[in-house]
């Protein structure tokens, strides 16, 4: 519920066409709302549909919309609100706000309960083409509350408080809102918005921080920390029941934001750009307001926009400025929409083709990430969702796996193939600054025995196994062979071996064997061939290097239960070496 009009301006909206052709930036936090909802919100909702919809997840892409359309056009209700997510939000087909308007409103008046609150939503804000008509919208939110859709009474909460589209009445406000509770029990955003109600209706006589308190030991008991301290950040912001206190409100905002809270991200990014609470730094402020935008946050997509088209805090690109724009627009940003217009006269048709096409892939990226946070955090991934990155390691006794640390650092979630299986992994110990990381396997014991040698020769041969390319080359170990072609890598660092195995992107993490099965190293790196052409005019051919095994050993040896066995020296068959080995060899998806 703390999305982005939870966030409103602090001075009047701007209308009409902005001055010198951008948008002033969207100031503030909280203005007169004790909570809110972002306008265009994002994903699904929240169901899963019957026959002919065959238990799809709602709301993500291409198949969503075929089914969809298919139960639409059998009259089926679900299927009717389904399609007019895809079309309002241009999941899985160009956006098209009047045929989604037109689907919502069908599916409201057959009755399902989710499409008459999310109409009145719609009507509420004006949002999708619609007129603003909170009247229209307040009867659209009984009639779901009957059903006993939670949202649509936690809209009549606000709409009571507010006195929009009904006579303000706060004691019925306080009544929907217990009522949102009772059907949801177990959403604790709606347990912690009446705290909060009664809180800034005085409710409670104690001080800030035994409220702090409180308030702190109640919603850690139901796993909404993350929303406490995004509250008391506009307590101090605002000076609800507390002395203004920017920097204070700027250190709760920091803690809700480090957990992933859009609304509270964006508002550290207005407190970066304009130094309230925090330092002056627009750099911050762009960092933050790309983490919101990257969750769907309208107003922080429309002042990244803003900064890439100004230059401020970042190099100016007109390109991402429109991309930017563009979604914001998309999701119901009429200030967007002027601006993008407006920036669209300075561009060419390449400009502006090249805007829509980074725009698309930043929605890809805001839907893929949408999903994964809504997976289910204790199991793998679906494997419809695409990872963003591959790498290979090497699975050993005690369910640990060594790979590059490069291979895992921007990971949300780590999953790790084996036998055709994904499994949950995390990091347990890593050496960020020599590049290697060591994984934990969730649910899994075995692996196989870790012999490491220290004793590779210049000119040696050696052998990796790994997954270059995974998505394009197929899920199959790939062998490779070459030999040492230095025992130093670039610049004479000590701590690669150069080597002459063809490597590609998925390589990195990949275990290098010598001949007996010995643990060389791990694959790290490749000369990129252009910057090298470029700078030297020779086009290097398989130059690539691996971390040497003697500097695995130190982080090795910090892990519990990673046992290091003695170095092989039986010569073996090499077929039969590698057929044992790749059993050991494991895919590392990241998301």
């Amino acid at each position: 519920m703390i999305a982005s009009d939870a966030v409103a301006a602090l001075r009047p909206r701007p209308s009409g066409p902005p001055l010198r052709g951008r948008a002033p930036l969207r100031d503030g936090i909280m203005e007169g709302r004790l909570v809110g909802r972002q306008n265009t919100e994002q994903g699904t909702a929240g169901s899963t549909l019957s026959s002919p919809i065959r238990g799809l997840r709602l709301g993500v892409g291409a198949k969503a919309f075929f089914w969809y359309e298919k139960a639409a056009a059998q009259n089926y209700a679900q299927g009717q609100y389904g399609l007019s997510d895809c079309y309002l939000y241009g999941y899985g087909v160009e956006q098209n706000l009047a045929e989604g308007a037109r689907l919502l409103r069908l599916s409201a008046e057959q009755e399902f309960a989710e499409a008459e609150a999310s109409l009145g939503h719609a009507l509420y804000y004006g949002n999708f083409g619609f007129n603003k008509n909170p009247e229209e919208a307040v009867k659209w939110f009984l009639s779901a509350a009957d059903k006993g859709n939670a949202e649509a009474c936690d809209w009549l909460s606000t709409a009571y408080r507010e006195g929009l589209g009904i006579e303000q009445n706060v004691q019925k406000s306080h009544e929907w809102l217990i009522k949102a509770l009772e059907l949801e029990p177990e959403r604790p955003s709606l347990a912690y918005d009446l705290v909060m109600y009664r809180m800034l209706a005085g409710d409670y006589e104690l001080s800030v921080p035994e409220l702090t308190f409180k308030l702190h030991k109640h919603f850690a008991e139901v796993e909404c920390k993350d929303y406490a301290q995004f509250h008391l950040a506009y307590c101090y912001l605002a000076g609800k029941g507390v002395t203004q206190n920017h920097p204070e409100a700027a250190r709760w905002f920091q803690k809700a934001a480090d957990q992933g809270i859009a609304a509270a991200q964006f508002n550290l990014g207005l407190m970066s750009s304009k130094g309230g609470g925090l330092v002056k730094n627009e750099r911050d402020a762009v960092k933050w307001y790309r983490l919101a935008a990257e969750q769907g946050h309208v107003d922080a997509q429309l002042n990244l926009g803003v900064y890439y088209w100004d230059g401020k805090g970042v190099l100016e690109d007109y390109v991402e400025a429109y991309a930017w724009l563009a979604l914001a627009s998309m999701n119901g940003s009429s200030l967007a929409q002027n601006n993008k217009e407006i920036l669209g006269q300075k561009l060419s048709f390449s400009q502006i083709a090249a805007g829509q096409q980074r725009a698309k892939e930043l929605q890809a990226l805001i839907e893929r990430k949408k999903a994964i946070a809504e997976s289910e955090s204790d199991k793998p991934i679906e494997s419809d969702i695409a990872p963003s990155g591959f790498g290979s390691g090497l699975f050993v006794k005690g369910g640990y796996v060594l790979t590059c640390w490069h291979v895992v650092e921007d990971a949300e979630r780590i999953s790790v193939s084996l036998e055709g299986k994904d499994h949950l992994a995390s990091v347990v110990q890593k050496d960020a600054a020599n590049d290697i990381a060591v994984l934990k396997v969730g649910d899994v014991s075995g692996g196989a025995a870790l012999n490491l040698t220290d004793d590779a020769k210049l000119g040696e041969k050696v052998f990796t196994l790994g997954y270059p390319h995974p998505d394009l080359q197929g899920s199959d170990v790939k062998f490779t062979t070459g030999s040492i072609s230095s025992l130093t890598g670039v610049g004479n660092s000590p701590l690669y071996f150069q080597i002459s195995a063809p490597l590609q992107s998925g390589n990195s993490g990949s275990p290098l064997f010598d001949e007996k099965g010995n643990l060389v190293g791990i694959v790290a790196a490749k000369l990129d061939s252009l910057a090298t052409l470029a700078l030297t005019g020779d086009l290097p051919q398989n130059v690539n290097y691996a971390i040497k095994a003697d500097y695995l050993e130190p982080l090795l040896k910090t892990v519990p239960g990673l046992e290091i066995e003695k170095e092989k020296t039986k010569d073996v068959n090499l077929l039969e070496l590698i057929e044992e080995l790749k059993q050991s060899v494991v895919m590392i998806k990241v998301y």
